[in-house]
């Protein structure tokens, strides 16, 4: 007899453990969810980067550049854009991705705008003393919900001497202005 109410004892604490295991799983997961949703700045990356770029130009400009402004535009939350004097905003851009592809013999670079755009420019200026300066400038966008991505530069490594370079991306269009500081290094 003793035996029959162990099992349900047993059972009966099986259950709350299961019980309270479900109730910690989902209050988990209701937190996690809360803190998503009131950080969607993280969420809002587009999934896919272009690596062709059919509509870019390449310009050089063969003067060396000694005086480039280092800061960095790096926040986890996007400051809301800022007007300026001739009525655009202003509008955090943060590089996303750069990697160097041996292979293809190509120096990617990816940039999120911390805004909607679908019409403008973005121009690219890689720019290390000593070398010429390689100037890249792209009028597609990716847009998502609440965030856009400049076409990706793909720049010829032919064209970049190993080091240490400056990568600038200003952003005009017709209600946005924004600019990212960043450097890259070339193996």
């Amino acid at each position: 007899m003793k035996s029959i109410k162990t099992k349900k004892s047993f059972k009966k604490y099986i259950i709350i453990v299961v019980t309270l295991f479900a109730l910690l799983a989902v209050g988990a997961f209701a937190a996690t969810q809360t803190t998503l949703f009131s950080n969607k700045s993280s969420l809002d990356t587009p999934q896919s980067i272009p690596t062709d770029t059919p509509n870019t130009s390449d310009t050089v400009d063969k003067g060396p550049v000694n005086n480039v402004d280092k800061t960095s535009n790096s926040s986890d939350t996007p400051p809301t854009p800022a007007p300026v004097p001739d009525g655009k905003s202003t509008v955090s851009i943060l590089m996303s991705a750069q990697s160097q592809d041996n292979e293809s013999q190509l120096f990617r670079i990816r940039y999120n705008i911390a805004a909607v755009v679908t019409d403008g420019t973005c121009s690219l200026t890689l720019a290390k003393t000593g070398s010429q300066t390689v100037t890249k400038t792209s009028g597609t966008f990716q847009s998502g919900a609440t965030t856009s991505t400049c076409q990706g530069f793909d720049i010829a490594l032919s064209g970049l001497s190993k080091g240490i370079w400056n990568a600038t991306l200003n952003l005009n269009s017709p209600t946005l202005v924004g600019k990212s500081t960043d450097t890259i290094t070339v193996k």
